[in-house]
């Protein structure tokens, strides 16, 4: 479902209504400052997570193929590893 700014003012206008018949009547204030903080924030813990998920998993592979082609290579001397 595509949002226009014709359903979003009506979608609005009914939060609005919701709000101040619950007795909210608080000013709107946004704080820019504090939004991109919370998805620099976001960001960089993404950024982390997958950073970290992959160097753990990468290096138990790596250390297996590296072990395999150590042990290997002792017990077949005939492999190229090279080529």
């Amino acid at each position: 479902m595509e949002i226009n700014n014709e359903i979003f003012a009506k979608i609005e206008t009914q939060t609005e209504h919701i709000f101040k018949s619950a007795g909210w009547n608080a000013e709107l204030v946004i704080n820019y400052e504090r939004i991109d903080k919370a998805v620099d924030r976001a960001l960089l813990e993404h950024v982390m997570r997958d950073t970290s998920t992959f160097v753990f998993k990468g290096f138990g592979a790596a250390l297996s193929g590296l072990s395999a082609a150590f042990f290997g290579s002792a017990i077949h001397s005939d492999v190229n590893y090279r080529a």
